[in-house]
């Protein structure tokens, strides 16, 4: 008896049953870096002759030809071992790849038409199974090509629960996703990103604050800002400090440089003066930018220039001072290119406007991840986004 999830292809079945007892092409073993198997897997191991690799990478998948065993009969033409732990744990994005890689590597093996496999980094890689189960099915969709998978689940209350999850796996998701939203779940408990959720006021007051003042900032003439935005630009120096200390003898301009100055110090990380400038104890930044300071307060002028509209800005910038003046809807991530690829390699959609990143809320909220604050709401998913596990999922794909 099994459990068909069947797509278009028929691709995919889930097993209640030992997986010894496959009549697949193929078996998938799960190994450690450090070449041990779990005891469920060690006699078959033991019997087969199989010589286990030792400090293989998180994600490998070695094909074993079972045709070059002698003295045993064997349904299957091939073991394929599978590192899917590191020590006594795993990592999402790992067993992904694992599920990425074994889709490539078995084009190679035309005879191999149906695989079975584990739930991978959900015993010795102490994974939440469910996780890992959606993850690994929806990636196979994802890169399978015209193969079959068998997924081998033996814990009957696992089992048990895999029509639940059925129809979440049809429902649009990608695989990255899949991963992002386990990751976020345990992410979210960590004492970096609690600092965020129990932050009272707003996580970048300051900054807000100093918007404000440079909004606020009243000129002395109709021609002010279109003078300055002139003179700012025939200066030629690398050396923001060195600029504004050319405006002196002009007060008011100097006034409204520093100000840019100090505003920037609190948006992004390399400025000069930000020691003295950006008042928090932990100079915390609203994100990195490789724009420069310069062009950066060039924008700020231009900004008040366009009498606060956003025509002919620079896209981060932009981003920078809608997401201050509306923390609670925008995200902290500035990048225009950054905001793109989140969108398109996770959820599957183009960046067009700032209403495409209601998708990136929604989530979050619907894992139940948000700051006691909703002001805080898109700093806390940003910096989620940035998490290193997190990250290379949507940054790294074209």
């Amino acid at each position: 008896m099994s459990i068909s999830y069947i797509d278009h292809r028929n691709k995919i079945r889930f097993m209640p049953d030992d997986i010894f007892r496959s009549n697949a092409d193929a078996i998938v073993i799960s190994q450690s870096t450090e070449g041990t198997v779990s005891n469920s897997f060690f006699s078959f191991v033991r019997k087969a002759g199989i010589q286990l690799r030792e400090n293989t990478e998180l994600g490998n998948v070695d094909f074993l030809s079972m045709n070059e065993k002698s003295g045993a009969d064997y349904p299957y033409q091939y073991v394929i071992m599978a590192t899917s732990v590191i020590g006594h744990t795993s990592s999402y994005s790992a067993i992904r790849q694992l599920a990425i890689n074994l889709s490539e590597q078995i084009v190679g093996y035309p005879s191999i038409k149906r695989v079975a496999l584990p739930v991978l980094g959900s015993g010795a890689g102490n994974l939440d199974p469910i996780d890992c189960l959606k993850i690994i099915v929806k990636t196979l969709i994802e890169y399978g090509g015209d193969h079959q998978f068998d997924i081998y689940i033996y814990d009957s209350q696992l089992y048990g629960k895999v029509e639940a999850i059925d129809s979440t796996i049809f429902a649009g998701n990608t695989s990255s996703r899949f991963v992002l939203e386990a990751i976020a779940k345990y992410t979210y408990s960590t004492t970096v990103f609690q600092h965020i959720v129990n932050s009272e006021s707003f996580y970048h007051e300051l900054a807000l604050q100093k918007l404000r003042e440079y909004e606020q900032f009243q000129a002395n003439s109709n021609s002010f800002f279109n003078d300055l935005f002139a003179d700012f630009n025939k200066i030629k120096s690398d050396s923001f400090t060195d600029i504004i200390q050319r405006f002196r003898g002009d007060t008011l301009k100097y006034d409204f440089l520093l100000i840019c100055g100090e505003l920037v110090s609190y948006i992004i990380g390399d400025t000069e003066n930000k020691n003295d400038w950006n008042k928090y104890p932990d100079k915390r930044v609203i994100a990195r930018s490789e724009t420069s300071q310069f062009n950066w307060v060039v924008n700020l002028i231009k900004y008040k220039t366009n009498t606060r509209t956003y025509e002919g800005l620079n896209r981060n910038i932009a981003n920078a001072i809608k997401f201050l003046k509306d923390p609670e809807h925008n995200l902290s991530m500035i990048s225009n290119d950054h905001r793109a690829k989140l969108l398109n390699n996770i959820f599957s959609t183009r960046y067009e406007s700032d209403e495409g990143l209601e998708e990136v809320f929604s989530l979050f909220k619907l894992l139940r991840i948000e700051a006691n604050n909703p002001i805080n709401n898109g700093v806390l998913f940003s910096r989620m986004l940035y998490v290193d596990e997190i990250k290379t999922l949507w940054l790294s794909v074209s």
